[in-house]
């Protein structure tokens, strides 16, 4: 804090410093220390986690037998987190992230968060798929399905079953 705190500006004319300044409102995009201080946060956060899943908090995946748990992987704007689908690692990832907006300044915006999308690719599209190169399914089944994609992705709410225009042709 110290660095961002005490730093002063002064704007050259005519090649004679004028009175220095100092800036109110911390960093701006585009500032030099900007993404050093984001890889430090980041880096706290990534800590965090596998401290909390290595004290048995919060519960990763395993790829395979013998493999490492698996738990989150960042990449240069975009963050993927791997838990079991339990309401205790939602809370406990919940805390995670408030702390981390906090720290970095940063906000999660779970409006524009594509998470129903790879929810539906990932898990809906991708459970049928093996039964189905195995067995012919009757088309009210696929219908009874597709629909059921469809109402999920169009929904704003639990209770809200959202507009759905045609048929999207998931399955």
């Amino acid at each position: 804090m110290t660095c961002i705190s005490t730093v002063s500006f002064s704007i050259l004319l005519n090649g004679q410093p004028g009175a220095p300044f100092f800036p109110s409102r911390g960093l701006r995009q585009g500032d030099p220390l900007s993404p050093y201080l984001f890889l430090i946060i980041s880096e706290v956060l990534s800590l965090n986690i596998s401290k909390l899943v290595n004290e048995g908090e919060l519960a990763g995946i395993k790829m395979a037998r013998g493999a490492p748990i698996l738990s989150h992987i960042f990449f240069a704007d975009d963050s993927l987190f791997f838990f079991k689908a339990e309401e205790s690692n939602c809370a406990c990832l919940k805390k995670i992230l408030q702390e981390y907006c906090l720290a970095s300044g940063q906000e999660i915006n779970f409006q524009k968060s594509s998470g129903k999308e790879t929810l539906i690719k990932a898990v809906a599209m991708a459970i049928p798929t093996y039964p189905m190169m195995c067995f012919k399914f009757p088309a009210g089944l696929c219908q009874e399905i597709n629909s059921d994609i469809a109402k999920f992705w169009w929904a704003n709410h639990d209770k809200d079953h959202g507009m759905h225009f045609g048929n999207p042709g998931i399955l």
